[in-house]
């Protein structure tokens, strides 16, 4: 098998996601992701469980018995330090409650921290490094890619405010059994014939499993833009209405699709809302995507047959 050796360094982007309590996105209403450029460094620590060793001595002071129970995993300790504050990323690492401004449209502007934050904690993280010396210059940039599916316990670290720099450090946990899955963002560039350089989620092999507390590889797909402040995940959309060989896919509300790949080598741009209506030229089965116009980490994909 053949191998993609990378080196990575620096940290341009980070995302953070919120979970719910069972570890799981929350789409549509109180949704929450941030991204940003503030980040300074990632720090990441193994808790390990102790090994145990079964040695033993028969009568005449030799082992007879000489196996050992290596370590386990039980979560990876996490230190993250940002330059930047962001009220809505301090909320999603912390729970601390936002402080909201008197403007006709209210503004985040800051943070409240409580008895009983830490317990509420829990958010996905992503993180995206540069790579130093890529030698195939024709392949386009690409980015090594790294993922804490389910990260709870997060609280804000000592801060001294000074005649310097104020950063704000949080710690967390990581915890398994995420129900992330292929998770609800794209951040893999297909290199498969049929879909090549289409944005995709994870792939079925890369999917999170039970026992995973971290993933990390090499991607090509550029990261998602940093912005100050939350954005929402939307809700799913309804499933495609198939007639014969015309298929109606619902818009997300709200925004307008800049791309459409139905799916048979077929694309539309700016698509009116709030559906959209393609003819297949025969009978078959694709995989349809849509990118709404400003989230193009996102993507809402369909399998359709006709």
């Amino acid at each position: 098998m053949a191998s993609y050796c990378f080196k990575p360094f620096k940290v341009p982007r980070v995302r953070a996601t919120l979970l719910d309590a069972c570890g799981l996105y929350v789409t549509g209403d109180g949704s929450m992701e941030v991204t940003t450029d503030g980040i300074i460094t990632i720090e990441q620590t193994a808790n390990l469980q102790d090994l145990d060793d079964f040695y033993e001595k028969n009568g005449d002071g030799v082992f007879c018995i000489e196996e050992v129970d290596p370590e386990i995993l039980k979560w990876i300790d996490l230190t993250l330090t940002f330059c930047n504050v962001d009220p809505e990323l301090v909320y999603l690492l912390t729970k601390s409650a936002l402080l909201l401004s008197d403007a006709p449209t209210p503004v985040a502007v800051g943070n409240r921290t409580s008895e009983g934050d830490i317990a509420l904690v829990n958010f996905a993280f992503e993180g995206w490094t540069r790579l130093a010396n890529q030698a195939d210059c024709t392949e386009g940039t690409k980015y090594g890619y790294i993922l804490y599916e389910w990260v709870v316990q997060g609280k804000m670290s000592d801060v001294t405010y000074q005649n310097g720099t104020a950063n704000f450090v949080v710690t967390a946990r990581t915890h398994r059994d995420s129900p992330w899955g292929v998770g609800p963002y794209n951040v893999w560039k297909s290199e498969a014939i049929a879909t090549l350089d289409d944005p995709m989620p994870l792939l079925a092999g890369m999917a999170v499993a039970a026992a995973d507390h971290r993933l990390m590889f090499v991607t090509g797909l550029q990261p998602p833009t940093s912005a100050c402040g939350a954005l929402a995940i939307p809700l799913a959309l309804a499933a495609p209405i198939i007639a014969v060989q015309e298929v109606t896919i619902t818009l997300p509300t709200g925004e307008t699709p800049s791309y459409i790949d139905w799916g048979d080598g077929t694309t539309t741009s700016n698509a009116p809302g709030p559906t959209a209506v393609h003819t297949y030229g025969g009978a078959g089965t694709r995989t349809i995507r849509v990118w709404p116009q400003g989230r193009s980490s996102q993507s809402y994909n369909y399998t359709v047959t006709t």
